[in-house]
């Protein structure tokens, strides 16, 4: 048997409670953010690889760029570009936004290869990854 309490008093109780908590969330995880993630330097090191990806049945060529963080030994990848896809389409908006994410991702410490294996094989963040690993020397 459930006790159905009035809204009035349950809204009037709980609202004000409801609100700051929300607020205060809203601010820590804006100050993690900003304090773990990593800056950039203006001019980065950059590797471009050519990846042959399955896309509903047609192989898709991704040329994307991974740029790295040399003030580190050895230099990390911090973030990715990806060309090749006609601007205005939705999938150069999926492309690009992958590419954002995965970008975030490592600014914020996170490793490719752990990433990659969260992932589903075969999609296009998992590519996104795997074409980070592809160079794991130091870049020139």
């Amino acid at each position: 048997m459930s006790v159905l309490l009035p809204r009035s008093s349950c809204a009037k109780k709980l609202a004000p409670v409801a609100k700051s908590a929300i607020r205060t969330a809203r601010i820590f995880l804006a100050q993690e953010i900003q304090m773990s993630r990593e800056k950039l330097s203006n001019r980065r090191s950059s590797i471009t690889h050519r990846i042959a990806m399955d896309m509903d049945g047609k192989e898709v060529i991704l040329l994307i760029t991974v740029g790295y963080d040399t003030s580190i030994y050895p230099p990390k990848p911090r973030e990715v570009f990806c060309a090749n896809f006609k601007v205005g389409t939705s999938l150069h908006a999926i492309v690009m936004d992958s590419c954002i994410l995965l970008s975030l991702l490592l600014q914020h410490g996170e490793d490719p290869k752990s990433i990659a294996a969260r992932l589903t094989p075969g999609s296009l963040l998992e590519t996104l990854c795997n074409g980070v690993l592809l160079d794991e020397l130091s870049p020139n």
